[in-house]
């Protein structure tokens, strides 16, 4: 884990079963280093802070924003991004729907991080968006937690798969890495027509530097496409930090 004044950042590595379940993501990262109590000045910032959080992030073009409500010690600090292609009712639903989940998951814990198919939100009683400073980002230190359960896979041998899955996600890490629209920024869909047929999705949060999102974006996939991994050829696989968010999903009949 990320020590000292660099923000504490999980890989949360889902491998999706079916399309029944395929909005299934990691449990919510709960830091309960610091807790806070009921009807305390830091939960009413939190408060402010979900409300703001939900109502800037869905206006927001990129769908992303960040936050602080209150004054320290009892200021809440938080970020909420959703994915380029989600609409402002979804993205707001969801970042609503992950400060529930926060609450219910890690009960009066200050410090966590969800990751929903829709959003990621992370909140704390700390300031960690400086950790985007250029001076601060040690792509070194964001370490991979893997939440996986492959029960299905796709039937090709595993060396096609290893390379078509590996080159989808080369080239859309690419182009995310390259997109600077305003509405867009860092985000990118790809479509590649293998049999099966592959989808690719990648994000990086608007206010990473282009270094930074390439740098977040090859941590995702030198863990996605990991011979540990890619074996069992799932058909679909989501990586998730903070920062960034990288998926894929095979068309399978």
């Amino acid at each position: 884990m990320l020590a000292g004044r660099y923000a504490t950042v999980a890989v949360a590595l889902a491998l999706l079963l079916s399309p029944a379940v395929a909005e299934e993501t990691p449990p919510p990262d709960c830091d309960a280093s610091s807790a806070y109590a009921a009807n305390s000045t830091f939960q009413a910032n939190l408060n402010l802070l979900a409300a703001a959080l939900r109502a800037n992030a869905s206006a927001s073009p990129a769908g992303f924003a960040t936050a602080a409500a209150g004054a320290a010690p009892d200021q809440a600090n938080g970020l909420a991004l959703c994915p380029g292609d989600t609409n402002a009712s979804t993205c707001a639903a969801c970042v609503a729907a992950a400060f529930r989940d926060a609450q219910q998951a890690c009960p009066m814990d200050k410090g966590v991080t969800v990751y929903r198919d829709a959003c990621v939100l992370r909140f704390a009683g700390r300031q960690f968006v400086d950790f985007l400073r250029e001076d601060q980002w040690l792509i070194s230190e964001l370490v991979p937690a893997i939440f996986t359960d492959p029960a299905r896979s796709v039937n090709t041998s595993d060396a096609w798969f290893s390379a078509a899955v590996t080159g989808t996600l080369t080239a859309l890490v690419d182009r995310a890495a390259a997109a600077t629209n305003a509405t867009r920024k860092y985000f990118a869909t790809r479509e590649m027509d293998f049999d099966p047929k592959l989808y690719g999705l990648a994000q990086c949060a608007p206010d990473l530097m282009p270094a930074q999102c390439q740098g977040c974006f090859r941590i995702l996939q030198n863990v996605v496409v990991s011979a540990r991994f890619l074996s069992g050829r799932p058909p679909s696989s989501s990586a998730f930090v903070v920062w960034c968010s990288l998926r894929y999903s095979a068309f399978v009949t």
